[in-house]
C-alpha cells in the first residue's frame, strides 16, 4: 500500500496526505481531511512510520517525537514497500538500529510515489527530514535532488552507485557469477536468465559467467521482466507456450520472481528441476519452504539494514565524511530446485 493510494482514496493530494500522517500542519487541511486521511490509512494498512501512529494517538504522542532525528525511507525499485519481502525487511533493520541511536523512522515511500523528478521534487518539499535510507536504485537524475533535500544520505542494496554516495551493498554481480558457475558445475550448459537487463549487476554477473565459463551467449534464453512473481510467471509461461525455451536452468535475478518461474513451469506440466533447474537470488523466508524448496543465494538482509542504520546514525552525530562503501558476504543454498543435469554432461564430455 502507497501514500498515492492512501491520498487517492482520500480525495486530496499526495503533499497533504504526507502531512497529515506525519504531523506536519497544513492549513489547507481541515480537522474532517485531517480524520478522513487517517481513517482511510488505517483502513488501507497504511502506517509507515511511528509519527503517524503517535498522531491518532493525539498531540501528547506526538510530543514524545519531537527533539529526535528523524529520517525517510526511500524505496527505489518496488512499487508497493509493504509487498516487498527483500527491502521491507532491511527497513525494519535500519528502522531498529536507528532507533538505538535515538532517531525515528519517520516516512516512507515507493517507486510508484515517484514516478516524474517533479512528482519526488513535490514530496521532498513537503516534510523536513535530518536524512534518509535509499533501497534499491533509482532513477539516476533523483540522487541529486535528495541530496539536495537532506544532509544525510545512505544508498543499501544489490547494485553499487555513485562513489560519492555512503552505501551497504552485497555484490549481485559477485552472486550472479556464483549463481552461474554453480549451475556449470552440476551439467547445466543451457542457462537462461530471467530479470531485468539494463543497467543492472546480476544480468552483467550472468553475461560474464558464461563468457568465463565458454557457453555461447543465447539471447532466446534471456527473458527481460520486471522482478515480481506476476511479471516471471507471465514472461516464462509465454515462452514455454510458444517451445521457444531451451534451457535446462533458469537463473533468476531474485527469489520473488523466481517463484513465479516455478508455478509457470508448474503450469505447463513440467517439473522443477527434473526438466527445468531454477536458482534465485535473496534467499527470502518463502523460499526455503517452496515445493521444490528453492536454491539460492543468500543475501543478509538484516545485517545491511543494521550496517545502513549504524552508518545513517554515525553521520547524523559526527557530520559526513569520505564516501563510505560497506560491502558484505553472500552464500550459496544449495536445496531441491536444483538438479544434476546429466544429458549436457555427457554431450559436452563426448
Amino acid at each position: 500500500m502507497t501514500l498515492k493510494e492512501v491520498a487517492e482514496k482520500a480525495g486530496v493530494s499526495i503533499s497533504t496526505a504526507s502531512r497529515v500522517i506525519n504531523g506536519k500542519s497544513t492549513k489547507t487541511a481541515s480537522p474532517q481531511v485531517k480524520q478522513r486521511i487517517l481513517r482511510v490509512a488505517e483502513e488501507l494498512g497504511y502506517a509507515p512510520n511511528r509519527s503517524a501512529q503517535a498522531l491518532k494517538l493525539g498531540e501528547d504522542a506526538v510530543e514524545v517525537l519531537k527533539g529526535k532525528r528523524s529520517i525517510g525511507c526511500i524505496f527505489g525499485r518496488v512499487m508497493s514497500s509493504v509487498e516487498d519481502p527483500f527491502f521491507s525487511r532491511i527497513a525494519k533493520a535500519v528502522e531498529k538500529e536507528i532507533a538505538k541511536h535515538g532517531c525515528v523512522m519517520k516516512y516512507s515511500f515507493s517507486a510508484s510515489d515517484i514516478e516524474s523528478e517533479e512528482e519526488l521534487r513535490k514530496l521532498l518539499e513537503g516534510f523536513r527530514l535530518d536524512g534518509a535510507v535509499i533501497l534499491g536504485r533509482l532513477n539516476r537524475n533523483f540522487y541529486k535532488l535528495i541530496r539536495d533535500s537532506y544532509p544525510h544520505v545512505v544508498y543499501s542494496g544489490l547494485n553499487s552507485i555513485s562513489p560519492d554516495f555512503d552505501q551497504v551493498i552485497c555484490d549481485g554481480y559477485s552472486a550472479a557469477l556464483t549463481a552461474v558457475h554453480y549451475l556449470y558445475t552440476i551439467g547445466h550448459r543451457r542457462i537462461g536468465y530471467v530479470g531485468e537487463k539494463s543497467n543492472e549487476d546480476r544480468f552483467k554477473g550472468y553475461f560474464d559467467a558464461l563468457t568465463e565459463l565458454g557457453i555461447e551467449y543465447n539471447k532466446s534464453i534471456v527473458i527481460q521482466t520486471r522482478l515480481s512473481s506476476e511479471s516471471g510467471h507471465m514472461a516464462v509461461k509465454n515462452l514455454l507456450e510458444s517451445s521457444m525455451l531451451d534451457a535446462t536452468a533458469l537463473f533468476c535475478a531474485n527469489d520473488t520472481t523466481a517463484i513465479g518461474v516455478i508455478k509457470a513451469i508448474k503450469d505447463m506440466g513440467l517439473k522443477v528441476p527434473e526438466d527445468i533447474s531454477v536458482i534465485g537470488i535473496d534467499d527470502i523466508e518463502i523460499s526455503e519452504y517452496m515445493s521444490p524448496p528453492l536454491t539460492t543465494i543468500h543475501i543478509p538482509l538484516d545485517e545491511m539494514g543494521r550496517e545502513t542504520g549504524r552508518l545513517l546514525s554515525d553521520r547524523l552525530e559526527n557530520g559526513n565524511g569520505l564516501p563510505m562503501k560497506i560491502e558484505l558476504p553472500f552464500t550459496l543454498v544449495k536445496r531441491e530446485s536444483c538438479i544434476v543435469n546429466e544429458r549436457d554432461e555427457l554431450e559436452n564430455n563426448d
